[in-house]
């Protein structure tokens, strides 16, 4: 069996220190003028950047966890690292409502795409998880349906934190932002 690339903890690490620096380029930039954020949008939005960045690493790698040699076996390794990474996912909903509403109206496209990605990204990990059983009932083509069906919810996520990182650009004024 193949070891993850990088343990949990690892992973963690690095989505908060991503959403750090989105934080602070967003920060920065609404400083500059453009777009300030006031206090409470700031307040509201930081916990927000921090999820944007867990989700996102979470993307990135998801794909190739997914193809990892028997991820898609229970109790491996490789397939333990998958359902990790498909948690940050299916709690990706709780961790967006403890946000709360949007304390204004421009932060309010920016929290929906948030929101809609949540769901796709939610609907995509929970495809997989039962493609992953649905192979330990030996059932090949349930589980290839389920797959894609998994893959493409995961697309539209992915489509849809995009959509969110541009609208907290148009916000803040900064066009420094990386995925």
């Amino acid at each position: 069996m193949s070891k993850p690339r990088y343990s949990a903890p690892v992973r963690f690490l690095a989505a908060t220190v991503f959403a750090a620096c989105l934080l602070a380029a967003v920060a920065g930039a609404a400083t500059a003028g453009a777009g300030k954020l006031t206090p409470a949008e700031s307040k509201w939005f930081a916990p927000l950047a921090t999820d944007y960045g867990k989700f996102a690493l979470a993307l990135s790698l998801v794909q190739s966890e997914e193809l990892a040699k028997n991820a898609l076996v229970t109790g491996s390794t490789t397939n333990h690292t998958l359902v990790e990474t498909l948690s940050i996912f299916t709690s990706c909903k709780s961790w967006i409502k403890a946000a709360g509403k949007a304390p204004t109206a421009r932060l309010a496209p920016f929290l929906t795409s948030m929101q809609a990605s949540c769901g796709h990204l939610y609907t995509g990990s929970l495809a997989i998880a039962k493609a992953i059983g649905a192979l330990r009932e030996a059932e090949g083509q349930k589980a290839a349906t389920l797959l894609k069906q998994g893959t493409t919810e995961l697309k539209k996520g992915s489509t849809l934190l995009a959509q969110a990182e541009r609208q907290a650009v148009a916000i803040s004024g900064s066009s420094s932002l990386k995925r």
